[in-house]
């Protein structure tokens, strides 16, 4: 699978450059893409607006896309009740050495 890394803040003034480095990934014939979203700490109406289109994208294309998100784009996620639209991968906890 291919993976895209969101940045810390996913809003109006990030979304253009993200949407480009999605599609050219989709383009590729990835056998999937993950949307890595575990940094990110801000997200605004036009970023959750991105990731719905990305599903809608995906899917068109007939390409698994995974969504891993931070603990502040999961709440946004539940909080508009639009969990249902992704395939959400939560991270593995890492073992603690102590």
């Amino acid at each position: 699978m291919v993976r895209v890394v969101l940045p810390e803040s996913l809003t109006i003034e990030s979304v253009s450059a993200i949407r480009h480095l999605m599609l050219d990934a989709m383009s590729e014939s990835p056998p999937g893409l993950v949307l890595d979203g575990l940094a990110v700490e801000d997200v605004d109406g036009a970023g959750i607006q991105l990731l719905l289109a990305a599903g809608k994208e995906a899917a068109q294309r007939d390409l698994p896309l995974v969504l891993e998100a931070s603990p502040a784009l999961q709440s946004t996620i539940d909080l508009l009740a639009i969990g249902d639209r992704f395939v959400l991968a939560h991270p593995i906890p890492q073992e603690s050495t102590e």
